[in-house]
């Protein structure tokens, strides 16, 4: 449900849901196992955290840093 993928001059990934309009900051992907963490973390917080604080709460979920999601409200 990506509509689409931006790198950043800095190696960043900026994904842009087709659903919502939130940004989405992958941060890098080198291996295919840091890709799956990180979309299992989304997944995680989309299922537990999304429904509580309603869909269109955020406006950027970060999901670069390591062991936490980082959002930025409206």
């Amino acid at each position: 449900m990506i509509g689409q993928i931006h790198l950043e001059k800095n190696g960043d990934f900026i994904l842009t849901p087709i659903v919502g309009d939130q940004k989405l900051v992958f941060g890098k992907a080198e291996t295919d196992k840091e890709v799956e963490e990180k979309f299992s973390k989304l997944k995680i917080f989309y299922d537990e955290a999304m429904p509580s604080v309603g869909w269109q709460t955020y406006t950027e979920i970060n999901l670069k840093y390591e062991e936490q999601i980082v959002c930025k409200t409206k």
